[in-house]
């Protein structure tokens, strides 16, 4: 019986929270519209790099823009940094 009632406020619980603010946060937004500032869709844009192995796995590595083929990947071995230009 206790188990069905702390179900029960607890579903209750979430429901009024996911209710009250569906909004994002100002600090979200701000997030978002910071992201959002180097999207270019007319052209390429130029993008901060290193030098890195792809990692085997992903608790192994770093997420990062990787030189080589100018990707985000999850990345160990670490070196220099350079530009790469992404389309």
């Amino acid at each position: 019986m206790f188990a069905l009632a702390l179900l029960v406020a607890t579903g209750y619980g979430v429901n009024q929270t996911m209710k009250s603010d569906s909004r994002l946060s100002d600090l979200a937004l701000s997030n978002v519209e910071a992201l959002a500032q180097n999207e270019n869709p007319g052209g390429p844009i130029t993008i901060s790099c290193r030098y890195a192995d792809i990692a085997s796995d992903v608790w192994s590595g770093t997420f990062l823009w990787r030189c080589q083929g100018c990707s985000y990947s999850i990345c160990n071995n670490i070196s220099s940094s350079s530009t790469c230009t992404r389309y």
